[in-house]
């Protein structure tokens, strides 16, 4: 069943994950936006989405927060408490024309989906999960602004870009300097991810920064409160020229950073792909398995490291299988990338530095 375009006054978008997970999702909204341009579009996320989004109108109209404990409890636990039926009416009543579930293979967002009663609901479905009204397959080993381009193509709404891009607006920037005075030229270097698994090491990260340093720049430090003890460690490198802002700045601040910097260095984690939707150059240190999913879209102003180990370094446990139990059999989480070298790194910052200063004489 394909409802009439006409038909569509209502839509919802049901994703409730990370920051570079909204990244990635960024071109569906966008064909959706643009396809169906007189539809009001509800993002069903997190309270950060709501900060984050309640002044990009272009994207989505409003956000209605789930919850806690939100989706990964799954729906059966999560429907007997009184805050998830209230939830649960106030969908119904919302009367949804359409809902996308963007949250995964399905097994706990597919029902949650049902339960808000849509006229139409259209989902990622993987074998084990259950089946919503249009159905696209979901596997681990495609690229994710793919898969959603792909799922909103199913009823007809197709992106003039595949690239995410955000706009940046004055409130971004003035909280980015109530903050404190940010002086230039500088570079972000992020050194924290919320998997350790995809950490590049502490002290590679110094070095690199020491070469930025030998440059002339100053170095801003990004991360979340939880990653103080890494920029910490960063930081001690310079007290003139090096600042650590983790935990320090919202989403919107840290757009405005990742805006004005010359380049970032990130691990594979949301501000990295933040930084790209903004147009700023990145190096990004990958596992090779991440970098098909969530590798830059376009490699213009981006540089990747690539670390091809297929195997836990403790265990050998296979880490490239489809069926995503079989990792979580590992409980190691040592790094999966520390064996990218620091000069493999610096080799694609140089590369990149003289493309972006090439760039900049030519604007």
């Amino acid at each position: 069943m394909i409802l009439p375009r006409t038909d569509i006054k209502k839509i919802g978008i049901v994703r409730a994950n990370g920051l570079g997970d909204f990244v990635f999702a960024l071109p569906a909204i966008k064909a959706l936006r643009e396809t169906f341009v007189h539809a009001e579009i509800v993002y069903i996320g997190k309270p950060w989405h709501d900060a984050f989004l309640s002044h990009r109108k272009e994207l989505v109209d409003r956000v209605t927060v789930i919850p806690e404990p939100g989706i990964k409890i799954g729906i059966e636990p999560y429907c007997n408490s009184i805050y998830a039926k209230e939830f649960f009416i106030q969908q119904q009543e919302e009367a949804f024309d359409l809902v996308f579930q963007m949250h995964g293979g399905g097994q706990q967002s597919n029902p949650f989906v049902k339960l808000m009663k849509p006229r139409l609901s259209v989902g990622l479905t993987s074998p084990d999960a259950m089946p919503l009204d249009i159905n696209v397959p979901y596997y681990l080993y495609q690229h994710e602004v793919l898969r959603y381009l792909e799922l909103v193509a199913a009823v007809g709404a197709l992106a003039n870009s595949y690239e995410p891009t955000l706009k940046l607006y004055d409130r971004d920037v003035e909280e980015l300097k109530q903050a404190g005075i940010i002086k230039v030229p500088y570079i972000v270097l992020h050194a924290g991810a919320s998997e350790r698994r995809r950490r590049w090491g502490v002290q590679k990260f110094k070095e690199v920064a020491r070469y930025f340093l030998d440059q002339g720049f100053y170095i801003y430090l990004s991360g979340s409160g939880d990653e103080k003890e890494i920029t910490g460690q960063l930081a001690d490198i310079s007290e003139t020229h090096v600042k650590d802002l983790a935990g320090k700045l919202s989403l919107n601040g840290l757009a405005a950073l990742l805006s004005g910097a010359v380049m970032m260095v990130s691990n594979d984690t949301g501000p990295l792909h933040l930084a790209r939707a903004l147009g700023t150059a990145t190096v990004g240190i990958y596992w090779v398995g991440n970098l098909i999913t969530a590798g830059p879209v376009k490699m213009g102003l981006h540089k990747v490291c690539i670390s091809w180990r297929n195997t836990c370094p403790l265990c050998q446990k296979d880490f490239t299988k489809e069926d995503v139990s079989q990792r979580k059999d590992c409980t190691h989480d040592t790094s999966l990338v520390d064996d990218i070298t620091v000069e493999e790194l610096l080799e694609n910052v140089q590369l990149l530095l003289n493309s972006v200063l090439l760039r900049q004489k030519q604007l």
